[in-house]
């Protein structure tokens, strides 16, 4: 069954996810956003090291048991009110005996961080929803040749049959996150695509392709946290192999070592993962192991690499 993707606008979650950018030490592409979201971003990352959620929880798939920055950037999408956003994401973060005084301070943060993206951004969700058109309709024209294509390489239990796509202004000039919890993605609307050589409907497909990672099978020798780490890389190349088969991109060396520069990975890729990441790719490519056996050798590999 071929993957059927939602695609909606909503400025507000656009405004969290440059928010968390800064929260998580990233830089935005517009100076004036950054300098009006940096004090609260600032606030936001104190209140949650306030209660515990430290800054290696910031990331949805950090080794922690909390995943409150993911929880949060997904369920904004779903329109909640922000004290009521702030308390759903506590209960899944903490549980439900978390505090409520906890509460009131993240929910003045969020209504700030929105009022100053506001006030510099000034879209509206109709105007979003324009900014991501092209994304849109390349994924009408291309998105079922792409799809495919994953599914001649990768597991086929990878692609969820449907997930929901979050577009957001573009803080960052390029960017996004799976959630996997919630079958959807954030997903930064370009008008144009940045880098050629990597059309950002690879990414939105590449991002699709981690929705199914807490299915047990994938989990099954490895921690969440790393089996993402593992499939995010893995898929890189085999999105190329996908889009190289239907004459949309290239697959080569050149073109992973750019992913791997300019996307967003759980982990910072290494200094040697690009040439290892495609000696990997080479060897699946020609072999075809059953997908655990690939990805357990992909993570001997990048273990050799953290040790050199």
């Amino acid at each position: 069954m071929p993957l059927e993707l939602q695609f909606r606008s909503i400025r507000t979650t656009g405004a969290l996810h440059a928010a968390l950018i800064l929260a998580e030490g990233g830089k935005l592409a517009h100076p004036q956003l950054h300098a009006a979201l940096l004090p609260h971003a600032k606030t936001l990352h104190r209140e949650m090291r306030h209660i515990g959620l430290t800054r290696s929880a910031l990331h949805p798939t950090a080794r922690g048991s909390y995943r409150f920055a993911d929880d949060l950037l997904a369920l904004s999408a779903t329109h909640l009110r922000p004290r009521e956003l702030i308390r759903t994401a506590l209960i899944k973060a903490v549980g439900a005996d978390h505090r409520e005084e906890w509460e009131a301070p993240f929910a003045v943060c969020l209504r700030k961080i929105e009022q100053a993206f506001d006030e510099v951004v000034g879209e509206t969700d109709e105007q979003l929803a324009l900014r991501g058109l092209p994304l849109r309709q390349a994924w009408q024209t291309r998105g079922l040749g792409l799809t495919r294509g994953l599914l001649r390489w990768a597991d086929p239990q990878l692609l969820v049959d449907e997930a929901h796509v979050t577009l957001v202004y573009p803080a960052v000039g390029g960017g996004g996150r799976a959630h996997s919890r919630y079958n959807a993605l954030t997903l930064e609307a370009l008008l144009a695509d940045p880098l050629p050589e990597l059309p950002e409907l690879l990414r939105l497909v590449w991002l699709a392709s981690l929705l199914n990672l807490d299915l047990p099978k994938f989990q099954a020798h490895f921690s969440a946290a790393r089996i993402v780490e593992l499939t995010e890389l893995a898929m890189l190349p085999i999105t190329l192999a996908a889009a190289e088969d239907v004459e949309f991109a290239a697959c080569n060396q050149a073109t992973v070592d750019r992913a791997l520069q300019h996307w967003q990975f759980s982990v910072p890729p290494g200094k040697l993962h690009g040439e290892r990441l495609w000696n990997w790719w080479l060897t699946f490519r020609d072999a075809r192991p059953a997908w655990n056996i690939a990805i357990a050798a992909l993570d001997r590999l990048l273990s050799d690499a953290n040790s050199a």
